[in-house]
Protein backbone atom coordinates (compact mmCIF):
# COMPACT_ATOMS: atom_id res chain seq x y z
CA UNK A 1 0.00 0.00 0.00
CA UNK A 2 1.63 3.37 -0.73
CA UNK A 3 0.31 5.89 2.00
CA UNK A 4 -0.65 9.27 0.56
CA UNK A 5 0.74 12.70 1.69
CA UNK A 6 -0.93 15.79 2.31
CA UNK A 7 0.96 18.58 2.53
CA UNK A 8 -1.25 22.00 4.23
CA UNK A 9 -1.14 25.19 5.84
CA UNK A 10 -2.31 25.87 9.57
CA UNK A 11 -5.86 26.82 8.52
CA UNK A 12 -6.17 24.76 6.32
CA UNK A 13 -5.70 21.91 8.16
CA UNK A 14 -7.42 22.69 10.99
CA UNK A 15 -10.90 23.25 8.83
CA UNK A 16 -10.33 19.68 6.89
CA UNK A 17 -9.81 18.14 10.10
CA UNK A 18 -13.75 19.10 10.55
CA UNK A 19 -14.94 18.14 7.32
CA UNK A 20 -12.62 14.98 5.85
CA UNK A 21 -13.82 11.56 7.54
CA UNK A 22 -13.13 10.20 4.39
CA UNK A 23 -9.70 8.19 5.09
CA UNK A 24 -7.87 7.35 8.20
CA UNK A 25 -5.40 9.99 8.90
CA UNK A 26 -1.93 11.01 10.89
CA UNK A 27 -1.30 14.28 11.18
CA UNK A 28 2.55 15.90 11.95
CA UNK A 29 1.65 19.40 12.88
CA UNK A 30 4.69 22.27 12.70
CA UNK A 31 4.36 25.30 14.25
CA UNK A 32 6.54 28.06 15.14
CA UNK A 33 7.65 28.11 18.47
CA UNK A 34 5.74 30.39 20.99
CA UNK A 35 2.35 29.42 18.56
CA UNK A 36 -0.52 28.02 20.02
CA UNK A 37 -0.76 24.43 18.45
CA UNK A 38 -2.86 23.99 16.05
CA UNK A 39 -6.37 22.73 16.92
CA UNK A 40 -7.99 19.77 15.20
CA UNK A 41 -11.60 18.39 15.59
CA UNK A 42 -11.56 15.72 18.30
CA UNK A 43 -14.66 14.38 17.15
CA UNK A 44 -13.21 13.17 13.95
CA UNK A 45 -12.28 9.45 14.56
CA UNK A 46 -10.30 9.47 11.07
CA UNK A 47 -7.33 11.26 12.69
CA UNK A 48 -5.63 8.50 14.61
CA UNK A 49 -2.82 10.31 16.28
CA UNK A 50 -0.84 14.04 15.76
CA UNK A 51 2.28 14.76 16.40
CA UNK A 52 2.82 18.18 17.32
CA UNK A 53 6.60 20.10 17.01
CA UNK A 54 7.78 23.49 17.18
CA UNK A 55 10.85 24.75 15.24
CA UNK A 56 11.66 27.63 13.21
CA UNK A 57 11.46 27.82 9.43
CA UNK A 58 15.01 28.26 8.76
CA UNK A 59 17.47 26.32 6.31
CA UNK A 60 21.07 25.66 6.05
CA UNK A 61 21.71 29.18 3.78
CA UNK A 62 20.26 31.03 6.83
CA UNK A 63 21.42 29.77 10.34
CA UNK A 64 23.99 31.93 10.83
CA UNK A 65 21.27 34.90 9.97
CA UNK A 66 19.22 33.66 12.63
CA UNK A 67 21.27 32.91 16.00
CA UNK A 68 19.45 32.06 18.43
CA UNK A 69 16.22 30.22 16.98
CA UNK A 70 15.75 26.97 16.71
CA UNK A 71 15.64 25.33 13.26
CA UNK A 72 14.67 21.24 13.22
CA UNK A 73 16.55 19.33 14.82
CA UNK A 74 17.54 15.66 14.41
CA UNK A 75 15.88 14.64 17.57
CA UNK A 76 12.56 16.29 15.84
CA UNK A 77 13.56 14.22 12.63
CA UNK A 78 13.71 11.06 15.17
CA UNK A 79 10.14 11.83 16.05
CA UNK A 80 8.62 12.27 12.69
CA UNK A 81 10.64 8.78 11.81
CA UNK A 82 9.14 7.09 14.84
CA UNK A 83 5.60 8.30 14.20
CA UNK A 84 5.95 7.39 10.14
CA UNK A 85 7.11 3.75 10.79
CA UNK A 86 4.26 3.48 13.74
CA UNK A 87 1.55 4.05 11.37
CA UNK A 88 2.44 3.55 7.86
CA UNK A 89 0.42 0.49 7.48
CA UNK A 90 -2.35 1.70 10.14
CA UNK A 91 -3.52 4.70 7.85
CA UNK A 92 -4.41 5.90 4.05
CA UNK A 93 -2.88 9.50 4.76
CA UNK A 94 -0.37 11.73 6.45
CA UNK A 95 -1.31 15.31 6.79
CA UNK A 96 1.98 17.15 7.15
CA UNK A 97 1.61 20.99 7.91
CA UNK A 98 3.21 24.13 8.99
CA UNK A 99 2.14 27.35 9.06
CA UNK A 100 2.44 28.43 4.83
CA UNK A 101 2.37 25.44 3.81
CA UNK A 102 5.52 25.82 1.25
CA UNK A 103 8.25 25.47 3.33
CA UNK A 104 8.78 23.02 6.26
CA UNK A 105 5.59 20.96 5.68
CA UNK A 106 6.64 20.27 2.25
CA UNK A 107 10.40 19.28 3.34
CA UNK A 108 9.17 16.99 5.98
CA UNK A 109 7.43 15.43 3.22
CA UNK A 110 9.65 15.16 0.84
CA UNK A 111 12.28 13.46 3.16
CA UNK A 112 9.70 11.06 3.91
CA UNK A 113 8.61 10.10 1.02
CA UNK A 114 11.73 9.52 -0.72
CA UNK A 115 12.98 7.44 2.73
CA UNK A 116 9.77 5.31 2.24
CA UNK A 117 11.04 4.71 -1.49
CA UNK A 118 8.61 6.79 -3.60
CA UNK A 119 8.79 9.81 -5.73
CA UNK A 120 8.95 13.30 -3.87
CA UNK A 121 9.90 15.08 -7.53
CA UNK A 122 6.42 16.25 -7.79
CA UNK A 123 7.05 18.72 -4.83
CA UNK A 124 10.42 19.69 -5.97
CA UNK A 125 8.92 20.13 -9.43
CA UNK A 126 5.82 22.31 -8.05
CA UNK A 127 5.60 26.30 -8.14
CA UNK A 128 3.03 25.57 -4.70
CA UNK A 129 6.21 24.45 -2.61
CA UNK A 130 9.41 25.31 -1.60
CA UNK A 131 10.99 22.54 0.54
CA UNK A 132 12.99 23.92 3.50
CA UNK A 133 16.54 21.70 3.03
CA UNK A 134 16.96 21.28 6.24
CA UNK A 135 14.20 19.78 6.99
CA UNK A 136 14.30 17.08 3.86
CA UNK A 137 17.61 16.57 4.69
CA UNK A 138 17.46 15.92 8.50
CA UNK A 139 13.95 13.88 7.58
CA UNK A 140 15.80 11.47 4.83
CA UNK A 141 18.49 11.15 7.75
CA UNK A 142 16.64 9.56 10.39
CA UNK A 143 15.30 7.29 8.16
CA UNK A 144 18.68 6.42 6.61
CA UNK A 145 21.10 6.26 9.29
CA UNK A 146 21.30 3.34 11.74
Amino acid sequence: MIMKFVILNKSKAHRLSYTDYSSDKAIISISTPGDEKTEFDSNNKTIKEILYLDFYDISYNSQEIFKGYEPMTDEDAVKIKDFVLKWKDEVDIIWVHCDAGIFRSAGVAAGIIEALGEDNSYIFDSKMYFPNLLCYRKTLNAFTSK
